[in-house]
């Protein structure tokens, strides 16, 4: 069974291979800033806290595994284009 749920040395591991979960309408909207605002300027104009944009930001890059801001910008506006 512990083999099953892991690679072999050989292997590498990849957080991409799981199922993705989609992105809530507030991460799509905090990503789309996240490119060219800061988050207290993100919070202030959403109207939420600082923390808050933190935590979308968090889990729209561990969601969509992009590895900075600006790559999470780039996804979502590319994804929204493409609507």
């Amino acid at each position: 069974m512990f083999a099953a749920r892991f690679p072999t040395t050989n292997e590498q591991l990849s957080f991409n291979t799981f199922r993705t979960t989609p992105l809530t309408e507030r991460e799509i909207e905090v990503a789309a800033l996240a490119g060219h605002r800061s988050n207290v300027e993100i919070a202030e104009h959403l109207g939420i806290s600082a923390r808050t944009v933190e935590n979308h930001i968090s889990n729209a890059l561990r969601k969509t595994g992009a590895t900075s801001r600006n790559g999470l910008f780039i996804l979502v506006g590319n994804s929204m284009a493409a609507r």
